[in-house]
């Protein structure tokens, strides 16, 4: 075929280049200008179609579908020709490895929200592209297979090729479309890889993808495009066997065998990476380990090293092979479970039997080894899927045996590089080891002092000061960060820290007691000299001031975001979120010495409300209305409790309640107020309105299990029992000793939240010890000795619990019952022995027992100054 001299855009022009390159690199002249000359063919004419391709239009197909594999649906044109000449922007397997996971699953949200918006208003451009990968495909498989591979009704696979054999070995030939066996592998495998991109493109979970296409004949909306690679390599794996018996009319026979091991693993590896780009984590692992076993029993055994191949065209099938299992490797990684990882490990080590050689010279190159992006795989999973110790301590014993390769020669392609050592410190920082901390800086420090050539990842630092902030090593974490900055400025500019990093540093730095006015104003600076802060930098700094308890910590959150919202409006990275206005209410509810912080709040509220009608941030979230029904009950203004209401009510329409929203609206309603002259109680608790709550909780909770957001807990009963014990209404112990069974009930009925504690307990002593009404006394006193006893059996009674059963008894039986001396006798000899008399008891004892009873007890303790409590009685007194 002639090659068309046209004027082309650059962008095709460099893009036919890549392609001409490509398969010259084959010895493949035919396949050059076939493509060559089609590429240009199709670059310069519009691609409309429907239905399938009439076979004198198979160069069209075969180019669109590999223009398709460039193509980009988040950043893609309204042409043909900008969709072809759209670069792939995914990078190279070496540059993916480099990256952060975290950054990974950013982007890959970023890409599937792109996808679904581009999808929504473009859909004629992904109907086109759909279309071209089933007409290439329809011209590889014929059209009745292609059909029924969309339509679900052929299964495909490595162990029965099944109708794909049948049909190539009865017509012995290949179809009518292609001018020789070589060009229909080729076009085969262009096929196979737009197909193995698309998947990662648009895939919607299991190797799928959508399909958007009016035609009568495809029954289905989704296609396994995984299946779909599956049957194109069986059909090439027929062909091209008959190929290495019949022999080529252009090749010797050392030359068919060389191409068709090298076809056969380039083959093999895609429809791995088909199998590995699935979100089917079983079915993918399933199917690649598949592949993997076919091409072991096709190359005559699991050990291809001691083959005798010369050494030019054995180094290209040893790196071919070895990506095979990487392939593998990378399926089970993905699956992220402890089976998964156990089969990449495993495979791991088949790698290193096979390289470990004993028939071959240690100088061979024809040897099989694992290279370090396998082995950086493998310790990807050891330190994501599932961490622990041990998988800590066997990433670093594969670190060592990288690091001893490396030591053995030259030509060994398996050493450490930076990665290496990240995962294996990741390893270690998410073991939960209590040497976890020392292990990783270990691991790090050997990378600096033994690998000066090589950069540790700026994720590696930021690693390690996350640990670092979670154990409460404050200091380290900032010598870490100072380290950054020192290799920076010493040459090595790629360790720059990253808006992470300096977060961590921010973080740190706010997390030093104590919390002064000169240490918060020196947090704040830093953060002013920040070149590109983010919102979270922001939210640091704003929750510090929360926390503080600075009498300027609410002035200065406030103006923190006015700040925020004045920079917003230039840069969307530090638009204030739901959190940003949660610290900022938080730290106007503690600035308990202002009077009016409800109506504070509420203005804040009313700003963040204004700013999401502008289109600047989210609309209020739960958080955000839990702080501020919080602040609004914690402030003395008149009507904060109706505006309390209110705002709930709000919530439950908008269906953002949760189990904190109970529990501060519970609270609201367990709190009694004292008159602001004398100190009387002018308005006691609302237990009614609590126990209505509560029975709101219960019900959401039996009704949803698990999947419920409003579920009751320790501190929901808790302070329901509170509210009766804070009532004036009639028989309050009885009703806070009910809630305390409801509360067993909940717990041994699977509501791990609700575990009873030593507060439910108290609480319900207290409620007895504030009987008000003389006939419910003797009940009161009952409940009051039941409750003591069954505390027993679920947490261990406090000092307050001695104290509070002290204080009831004084109240509920008369001066001169004899059984309340026994009584009092028995419980104080408890108290005694497990360290619990504290102050609360001792002052409580002496008002329940009479004179001669309080000197046999503590009367060889008594001092002018008062009574000596012996340490021994006290020492478990928090």
């Amino acid at each position: 075929m002639r090659r068309c001299h046209t004027n082309v855009h650059p962008q095709t022009q460099h893009r036919w280049q890549w392609e001409r390159h490509r398969y010259c690199s084959s010895s493949t002249n035919a396949a050059v200008i076939l493509f060559s000359s089609c590429f240009l063919l199709w670059a310069h004419h519009s691609v409309t179609v429907s239905g399938f391709l009439p076979a004198n239009n198979i160069p069209r197909a075969i180019i669109a579908i590999r223009s398709a594999s460039h193509y980009s649906p988040s950043k893609a044109s309204n042409t043909v020709e900008d969709i072809m000449c759209n670069e792939d922007n995914g990078s190279s397997k070496k540059s993916r490895y480099s990256k952060r996971h975290q950054l990974r699953q950013k982007q890959q949200q970023r890409n599937n929200n792109s996808n679904q918006r581009y999808h929504q208003t473009n859909p004629s451009e992904v109907d086109q592209v759909h279309a071209w990968l089933l007409q290439s495909t329809s011209l590889i498989l014929g059209e009745e297979l292609t059909l029924e591979l969309v339509n679900g009704g052929v299964d495909t696979g490595f162990t029965s090729p099944g109708r794909i054999n049948k049909e190539c070995n009865n017509q012995q030939k290949l179809t009518s479309h292609f001018s020789s066996d070589r060009e229909f592998i080729l076009n085969a495998e262009s096929v196979m890889r737009a197909w193995c991109r698309w998947i990662s493109r648009c895939s919607n979970g299991g190797g799928s993808v959508n399909l958007s296409l009016d035609d009568d004949a495809i029954r289905c909306t989704v296609i396994n495009a995984a299946k779909v690679v599956d049957a194109i390599l069986n059909r090439v794996i027929v062909i091209d066997e008959r190929r290495a018996c019949e022999g080529g009319e252009e090749d010797t026979m050392g030359v068919v065998e060389w191409e068709t091991k090298l076809v056969e693993l380039t083959n093999v590896a895609i429809g791995i990476d088909a199998w590995t780009n699935s979100k089917n984590s079983c079915e993918g692992v399933s199917r690649a380990e598949g592949w993997l076993h076919f091409l072991q029993r096709r190359l005559g055994g699991d050990d291809i090293s001691s083959k005798g191949y010369d050494s030019r065209l054995s180094d290209n099938v040893l790196k071919l092979y070895e990506e095979s299992y990487r392939g593998v490797i990378k399926a089970c990684i993905r699956g992220r479970e402890r089976k998964y990882l156990g089969k990449a490990i495993g495979l791991l080590e088949d790698l290193r039997v096979q390289h470990q050689n004993p028939s071959l010279p240690d100088s061979s190159q024809a040897r099989l080894y694992p290279a370090t992006q396998t082995y950086n795989l493998v310790l990807y999973g050891l330190a994501n899927c599932e961490p622990c110790v041990e998988n800590a301590e066997r990433a670093e014993t594969i670190l060592h045996e990288m690091i001893a390769f490396q030591q053995r020669g030259a030509h060994y392609v398996c050493g450490p590089d930076s990665n290496t050592f990240r995962q294996v410190v990741t390893a270690w920082t998410k073991s939960g080891s209590n040497v976890a901390a020392e292990n990783a800086r270990r691991i790090f420090d050997r990378m600096i002092s033994q690998f000066p050539v090589l950069n540790p990842d700026i994720s590696t630092f930021n690693a390690l000061m996350t640990l670092y902030l979670k154990l409460g090593k404050t200091e380290e974490a900032l010598a870490l960060f100072d380290l950054i900055n020192s290799m920076h400025e010493s040459g090595r500019s790629d360790i720059t820290p990253d808006v992470y990093s300096v977060n961590l540093m921010l973080k740190a730095m706010t997390k030093r007691p104590p919390h002064s006015l000169e240490d918060m104003e020196a947090v704040e600076e830093v953060l002013e000299n920040l070149s590109q802060p983010d919102k979270q930098s922001y939210n640091i700094v704003l929750d510090a001031w929360g926390k503080s308890q600075l009498r300027e910590a609410a002035t200065r959150a406030e103006s923190l975001l006015d700040c925020m919202e004045r920079k917003c409006r230039h840069d969307p990275n530090v638009a204030p979120d739901g959190y940003s206005f949660t610290s900022t209410i938080n730290a106007i509810e503690r600035s308990r010495h202002h009077t009016e912080r409800g109506s504070w709040a509420e203005k804040v509220f009313r700003r963040m409300k204004e700013m999401h009608s502008q289109g600047l941030v989210e609309e209020p979230t739960t958080p955000v209305y839990n702080a501020l029904i919080n602040t609004l009950i914690s402030s003395e203004e008149s009507g904060s409790l109706e505006r309390a209401e209110a705002l709930f009510l709000e919530m439950q329409t908008a269906n953002l309640t949760n189990t904190r929203t109970f529990n501060t609206m519970i609270k609201c309603y367990a709190m009694f107020e004292r008159s602001r002259g004398d100190g009387e109680i002018a308005s006691f608790s609302r237990p009614r309105k609590a126990e209505r709550l509560l029975d709101e909780m219960e019900i959401s909770y039996y009704s949803k299990g698990m999947t419920t957001a409003i579920s009751p807990d320790k501190y929901s009963y808790t302070t329901v029992i509170s509210a009766y014990g804070r009532s004036n209404t009639q028989r309050k112990a009885a009703k806070a000793y009910a809630i305390l069974q409801r509360m067993i009930d909940s717990y041994q009925e699977g509501n791990s939240a609700a575990k009873p504690g030593t507060f439910a307990f108290n609480a319900v002593l207290n409620a007895c010890a504030h009987t008000r009404f003389p006939e419910e006394r003797l009940e009161a006193f009952t409940i009051l000795c039941s409750t003591l006893i069954l505390q027993r059996d679920w947490a261990k009674p406090d000092h307050t619990t001695y104290g509070t059963f002290f204080q009831a008894c004084s109240r509920l039986l008369p001066t001169d019952e004899t059984r309340k001396w026994r009584v009092v006798e028995a419980v104080f000899n408890s108290c005694v022995k497990e360290g619990q008399c504290g102050q609360m008891v001792v002052r409580n004892l002496k008002n329940v027992a009479s004179p001669e009873l309080y000197d046999a007890m503590v009367g060889r303790f008594l001092t002018d100054d008062g009574l000596d409590v012996p340490l021994q009685w006290r020492r478990n007194v928090a």
